[in-house]
């Protein structure tokens, strides 16, 4: 059996932003029809503070499986907070694709989902965007949201002023020093931490802003506040997976268990067009996604026919 190894560099090169944006529209789409299909991640504790997950996914075009394991506490160390491989598969006749470096794969998909949902909820003329967060994600949230709005003014904020600077010089962005004045006017807010506290207070907030927050596996992670949730248009990846997974939508509104009816819609169906997104300039949407398994199955599909195509990677004998 011949099976294709991509490197994540293979992966930048494979799968620029904007294809990844257009093919995670697809996957949100199919997945709210019931054409796609995310089941529930399988979830083992490592130690103390780790947490290794299994995410399958599969769209009508790709099927594949991520494996990851996630450490918070590596950064202090240095470390990377998580691990991860993907395993492509052929979905017509199940055959083993490609092994892919994760991380990368997962940061890409993850910026794309927050560039998807930032093109159907964010106002047009939207130009000036905080990112909460300094690793990969983050710096892919910036790179999708550049590649669906005019945005004139980049902000970041990390607890880590020398990684949050090193952010800004790399991405053209600038570094603030507190989470109050690095959202006060902004249009857009993306967050991409594992934080077990709201990232930023939701009065600081402008009227019509368009928060995203993803990339957030662990149980116990809140990137919002109740402030936040209660003034916002709520819109998901998945219901189901949200609703179960994300203590950002189950914790700030009290007691731990919330009525579906808070959950607006998922991102899929306004894609799709059975439901209308932001209806005025003054709204403000909270897009919330828990990675669900059809973001990497369908980065993963595209990235490996484009690698092929371009003769990218190295193709191994197993």
């Amino acid at each position: 059996m011949q099976i294709r190894v991509l490197t994540g560099d293979d992966i930048r090169r494979a799968l620029p932003m904007k294809v990844a944006i257009e093919g995670m529209k697809q996957a949100f789409a199919q997945l709210s029809s019931r054409q796609a299909f995310a089941p529930h991640p399988s979830r083992m504790e490592i130690g103390y503070t780790g947490l290794a997950l299994m995410l399958p996914g599969r769209t009508k075009q790709s099927a594949a499986i991520e494996i990851v394991s996630i450490f918070p506490h590596n950064l202090a160390s240095g470390l990377p907070s998580s691990y991860a491989l993907v395993v492509a598969f052929d979905p017509a006749h199940g055959r083993p694709l490609a092994l892919l470096e994760g991380s990368v794969l997962e940061a890409i998909a993850a910026g794309a989902a927050a560039g998807a949902a930032t093109d159907v909820l964010a106002r047009a003329d939207s130009e000036v965007v905080a990112i909460f967060g300094s690793d990969e994600p983050a710096r892919m949230e910036l790179e999708a949201i550049r590649a669906v709005r005019p945005i004139r003014e980049a902000r970041v904020y990390s607890p880590n002023r020398e990684y949050a600077a090193a952010f800004a010089q790399e991405m053209g962005a600038q570094a603030f020093s507190t989470p109050p004045e690095t959202v006060a006017g902004a249009d857009i807010v993306c967050t991409a931490t594992f934080k077990p506290r709201p990232a930023f207070p939701g009065r600081h907030l402008k009227p019509g802003v368009s928060i995203n927050t993803v990339d957030s596996y662990a149980i116990d992670t809140q990137d919002v506040d109740g402030e936040t949730l209660r003034r916002a248009l709520v819109v998901v990846d998945s219901r189901k997976t949200v609703l179960a997974e994300a203590a950002q939508i189950r914790v700030p509104l009290g007691t731990g268990n919330l009525s579906e009816s808070l959950v607006y819609a998922e991102i899929g169906e306004i894609l799709a067009g059975t439901k209308p997104g932001r209806t005025s300039a003054e709204q403000t949407t909270y897009f919330k996604s828990c990675c669900v398994g059809v973001q990497n199955a369908v980065a993963a599909g595209l990235a490996v026919e484009r690698a092929a195509a371009e003769n990218l990677g190295v193709v191994v004998e197993l």
